[in-house]
């Protein structure tokens, strides 16, 4: 019996051991030590027995709260020890400050006053013994100050003037006829040309014979060359005889 008490004592020691935060520490890399969004950028911790300031790394999401209210000033990142605003880029698109895994708080809807800014920062602590954890929300269909001083009306966690909301068309009536309308024949465009109708033969064409085809000619036979003439010289006369009949 005794030993299962020594176990017992042993395990929750090693427990309580393991899981125990020092909350004046300082943190390695000076990393902020939770999830969420830092609610200063720098931190008091103790090392080797003294006490010094020191910075929470450059890039950590922070948070800028009005005094005295829930409402934050804005969302940022550190840098050198402070809590600059992260704006929107040239694109259109919002910092990652505005990440769905940093919207835990539940969203609000105040009937009553004005709010000075449309986010609003709430805490979370997972066990007494860890670090706060900081979150923001959005308050929906809640008046807000404009930065001119007027009155706005809260949508999507950004705040926007009344003119914003009365800009919207209002849908109009019908206009109904007296007389019923009369179908019009429907005009041709200019431009188009119109179907004509297609021309019919009045006698019937009579094929024609085909033609023979020509006898190549033959080719002439060139002409001999004219011979020169060559005199003749008249030739002599010979006068016959009577033959005598040889005995």
């Amino acid at each position: 019996m005794a030993r299962v008490f020594f176990y017992l004592i042993v395990g929750l020691f090693d427990h309580i051991t393991c899981t125990y935060y020092v909350p004046n520490a300082c943190h390695p890399n000076d990393v902020y030590p939770t999830r969420g969004f830092a609610p200063s950028c720098r931190y008091l911790c103790t090392s080797s027995g003294y006490v010094e300031e020191r910075f929470y790394a450059d890039g950590t999401f922070c948070f800028v709260r009005y005094s005295g209210d829930e409402a934050v000033r804005y969302l940022g990142f550190c840098l050198y020890g402070v809590c600059l605003p992260a704006n929107i880029d040239p694109s259109g698109r919002l910092p990652h400050q505005w990440d769905g895994i940093y919207h835990v708080c539940p969203d609000k809807k105040i009937s009553y006053g004005t709010v000075r800014n449309c986010t609003f920062i709430c805490e979370r602590q997972e066990q007494l013994y860890l670090p706060i954890q900081y979150y923001y929300g959005i308050y929906i269909e809640t008046k807000c100050w404009l930065q001119d001083g007027k009155v706005g009306l809260c949508r999507s966690g950004f705040c926007y003037g009344m003119e914003y909301f009365q800009s919207t068309v209002k849908p109009q009536k019908p206009v109904v006829s007296q007389k019923p309308a009369t179908p019009q024949k429907p005009s041709i465009p200019q431009g188009t040309v119109k179907p004509q109708r297609p021309v019919i033969p009045q006698s019937p064409i009579v094929p024609q014979r085909p033609q023979m085809p020509q006898v190549p000619q033959i080719p002439q036979i060139p002409q001999m060359p004219n011979l020169p003439k060559i005199p003749v010289k008249p030739q002599r006369t010979v006068k016959s005889t009577p033959s005598k009949n040889v005995p």
